[in-house]
Formats: structure tokens, C-alpha cells, sequence
């Protein structure tokens, strides 16, 4: 009898394809079956605590100036302080220094050189003022003497005693000395314009030596210094950044819907996470009268004494406005909130919900506002009572399913 291997090939190649096909759906069925992500949970509590509006702001110094030499030159010598070591360097930021201490100074002697020939040309004005006022003398005295002949003259001339030639040299006389006397005075005037001229030569010269010298207008430290010994100088390089930090400012910007509640003069406390534990107080001594064409924000500056100097100009301070007691305000853990996904300037939580006979975790979106400790409050977003994840928030996805550990 003749076996038909076709027919069992065929049924064979049906069993295969049957068995594979359940074993595909056993396999889908257990990914199906994903094991529930463990994590832990806790309720969103109310808070009575004080909340507001949280802002970054800058320390800045409460006034900064820009040195500079208004006369070039060779820079000669830096004020030396001593360093760590123990021994002397020269100025650099950091460095704190006094009203009117000198903190550079250029070549002297280039300046010394014009004072000098500015001296010498007033030295000479002068004694030309001398030998002018020496002439104008000796030609008034014959001018005096020459006008007395001519007066003589005249007399005689009206009784006929003296000779119409005799009177013509008489008026002469009288008219050449009295020209002469008018030329002496106009050279006297000439060199007392030149000694007046030398004078402001001189008075320049000794203004810009003076000017060669760079000194400190405030009580201050250095945040800058742009200028080497040796180094060939301009007029108005700056050369020194000077900022008095016994007062500085904490500013920061705020949008048109706080601007209208703050006034100045009004007492705000600051915080920095560089000096934790510590705040300190300021008043509002300035808020600007527009706002800023690129961020549209208005900019505000507290002013903080700072006697101690531990604020630093650049360091990032936080501070709140209007806080107010707000009865029932949500918080959560702040191991709770996440980084938004999509938009990693926002945050989010994931609260748990019932799907079926499982729990899962919904990503939600929220404000937040100020904190306080370890928790934080939530402006919207949550409710009081729902089940925020608190531990395995990272490694979540919105939907996924979840088993709620102690």
C-alpha cells in the first residue's frame, strides 16, 4: 500500500502554523502582561504657608565707576599690596582700596619736561611785563615833559612871543611823544596778555601732570583692571572697574501684573543659596517706569546694606512677593515633581489613577509656587487629597501601570 506523504505534510505543516500561531498569542498575552512598575506614593497635603510669586535676582553694587587717564603715557608704577605670600604685588581684583588712595601712575617726567618749559615761557612773559612797564614809564615822563612845551607854545604863539617854526617843533615834540607813549602801552598790554597766556600753559601742564596720576574716588574694591606696567596708554582707556559694595542692590525684573503692587521704599527680604540660612533685608530704592523691550519686564532694585561685604556683586539671590496666608494651599513632596518632557521649562507630577484592576500613573501638568522645606506648594494642577508618586517618578510614562509599595 502506498503511503501519501503529501496529505501528511500538509497536516503537519497546518499543525506548525497552529502552534506557532499560539505560541505568538502566548507571547503577546504575556507583554500584555507587563509586571507593574513599583513605586511610592503619597497624598497632596494643604498648606497654610505663606505663598507668592518667587524671583531670581542679581546682586549688583549700588554704585560702579570706570577709571581712566584722561592724558596717555607709559604706565610707571601700580599700587602694590602685599599677597598671600607675604610679599608685594601689584593691584588686583578683589583688592580693596580707599578714597583717594593712587592705584596707578604714568611716566612723571614726561610731564615734568612741559611744567618745566611752560615755567620757563612764563618766566619770560614776565620779564617782558617788566621791560615793558620800564618803557611805558620813561615814555610817559617825556611824553609828560613834551605836552608842558607844547602848552608853552600855545601861550606864546597867542601873544606873538615866540616864532611860528619854534611852535612847529614844540607840536611835534608833543605829537611823536604822545605816539610814542601810546605804542609802550600797547606792548605793555601785549605782554601782560602773554603772561596770561603762559599762566594757562603752565596751569594746563600742571593739571595734566596732576592727571598722570590715577586715585580712587570711593571706598571700594577693584571688580577690574585693564592696565600693565609698561604698557603704552590713551586718553580715556579704561583702566580700573571700582565698585562700592558697603550697599548693593538686588535686581531683578517682574511682569506688568506685580509692577503696579510695588512701591518704593517698601521692605523685602532676600535670600541666597550661597549664604544659606541668612536673610537680609533691603528697601525698594528703584522700579523702572518701562519695561524692558525685549523681555517685557519691569526692573526693579532693592538696596541692601552690606557692612560685612558677604554679598558678592553676580551672586543669584531669590526673594517673594506678596506673600500672603492662604488657607487649604496644595503641596507636594518635591521629589514629586519632574521636568516636563515637551517643554523643559514647565513641570509636572504624576498622580495615580484607577484604570480597571490596576493603578496608573497620569502625567499632569502644574504651577508651582513657593517652598517650604522639603515641600512645595502647587498653584493648579493638583488637588488636596490626590495620590502623587513620590519615589520612581523618573523612569515613568504617562499611562503605565503601577503597583503602589509602603
Amino acid at each position: 500500500m502506498r503511503t501519501n506523504y503529501s496529505w501528511i505534510i500538509a497536516s503537519v505543516t497546518a499543525l506548525s502554523i497552529a502552534c506557532g500561531a499560539i505560541s505568538g498569542c502566548a507571547r503577546k498575552q504575556r507583554s500584555a502582561e507587563k509586571p507593574a512598575t513599583p513605586v511610592k506614593a503619597e497624598a497632596v497635603q494643604a498648606s497654610n504657608a505663606p505663598v507668592g510669586t518667587r524671583y531670581s535676582a542679581t546682586i549688583i553694587p549700588a554704585s560702579q565707576v570706570q577709571l581712566a587717564f584722561s592724558v596717555g603715557g607709559y604706565l610707571e608704577t601700580l599700587l602694590r599690596l602685599k599677597g598671600v605670600d607675604g610679599r608685594p604685588r601689584n593691584i588686583q581684583q578683589g583688592d580693596s582700596v580707599a578714597r583717594g588712595q593712587v592705584l596707578a601712575s604714568l611716566r612723571a617726567k614726561d610731564y615734568d619736561v612741559k611744567v618745566d618749559q611752560a615755567s620757563g615761557q612764563l618766566a619770560q612773559a614776565r620779564a617782558g611785563l617788566v621791560s615793558a612797564s620800564a618803557q611805558v614809564a620813561e615814555v610817559q615822563a617825556a611824553a609828560e615833559k613834551a605836552r608842558l612845551d607844547f602848552d608853552r607854545a600855545q601861550a606864546l604863539i597867542a601873544t606873538s612871543s615866540m616864532t611860528k617854526p619854534d611852535y612847529d617843533a614844540a607840536k611835534s615834540q608833543h605829537d611823536l611823544y604822545e605816539a610814542k607813549y601810546e605804542t609802550a602801552r600797547s606792548q605793555l598790554r601785549v605782554a601782560e596778555a602773554q603772561i596770561s597766556a603762559a599762566e594757562a600753559v603752565r596751569a594746563a601742564a600742571a593739571i595734566n601732570r596732576g592727571d598722570a596720576v590715577l586715585k580712587s574716588p570711593v571706598d571700594g574694591i577693584v571688580l577690574q583692571r585693564d592696565a600693565d606696567v609698561g604698557e603704552l596708554i590713551s586718553p580715556g582707556k579704561p583702566a580700573f572697574v571700582l565698585a562700592d559694595t558697603s550697599v548693593v542692590k538686588a535686581q531683578f525684573g517682574v511682569p506688568d501684573l506685580d509692577v503696579h503692587n510695588l512701591k518704593l521704599g517698601s521692605a523685602l527680604s532676600v535670600a541666597l543659596d550661597a549664604l544659606p540660612g541668612s536673610d537680609f533685608s533691603g528697601q525698594i530704592t528703584s522700579i523702572a517706569p518701562s519695561a524692558d523691550q525685549k523681555t517685557r519686564l519691569f526692573e526693579v532694585e532693592v538696596s541692601i546694606p552690606n557692612p560685612q561685604r558677604l554679598l558678592k556683586v553676580g551672586m543669584i539671590a531669590s526673594l517673594t512677593l506678596e506673600a500672603t496666608k492662604s488657607e487649604g494651599v496644595p503641596t507636594v513632596p518635591l521629589n514629586a515633581v519632574v521636568r516636563s518632557r515637551n517643554q523643559p521649562d514647565q513641570y509636572s507630577v504624576f498622580i495615580i489613577e484607577e484604570r480597571g484592576d490596576h493603578p496608573a500613573a497620569h502625567l499632569q501638568s502644574v504651577s508651582l509656587g513657593e517652598a517650604f522645606g522639603n515641600r512645595i506648594a502647587v498653584q493648579s494642577g493638583v488637588n488636596v487629597g490626590d495620590r502623587v508618586i513620590t519615589s520612581g517618578a523618573n523612569r515613568l510614562v504617562d499611562g503605565e501601570v503601577v503597583q503602589v509599595i509602603p
